[in-house]
């Protein structure tokens, strides 16, 4: 189980570099309930976390408190499927070797699918990988 309290921090620097609207940043036991609780279509029981942008109130971000390592790690075989289409000898999945490079591409992942310029995993993937590379995750 990872904690996503302990990394706030983490969480907080994405929003400054990200969100220009107001935000709000609310950790919750389910981000599906929490979705279903205030109106949100969320057809996916496990997401981690979820970007609500409103145009008169901002962007929320909602991070479930405990996330579990198997739903991180779906993600990240997701990611490496895809990776592996692009090219096979050097899978970007593997540059994330830490808890905190998961949540940051979570994180950036979340905002990307928030974009309508990013309607393709592979386009948001490339997006993410950029942004972390300029934000100096993989300088770590």
């Amino acid at each position: 189980m990872l904690n996503a309290r302990e990394f706030d921090d983490v969480f907080k620097s994405l929003l400054d570099s990200y969100c220009l609207l107001t935000v709000e940043l609310d950790y919750v036991p389910s981000v599906y309930d929490w979705c279903r609780a205030n109106g949100i279509d969320e057809a996916d029981r496990q997401k981690p976390i979820r970007l609500v942008v409103d145009e008169a109130r901002g962007c929320r971000v909602v991070v479930s408190e405990v996330i579990e390592k198997r739903v991180v790690e779906g993600r990240i075989n997701a990611l490496r499927v895809r990776s592996a289409l692009v090219n096979a000898a050097n899978n970007r999945a593997d540059r994330l070797d830490s808890e905190k490079k998961r949540l940051a591409y979570l994180f950036l992942g979340e905002y990307a699918a928030t974009l309508p310029e990013f309607d393709d995993d592979l386009i948001a993937d490339e997006w993410v990988f950029g942004q972390m590379e300029k934000l100096g995750f993989f300088r770590e």
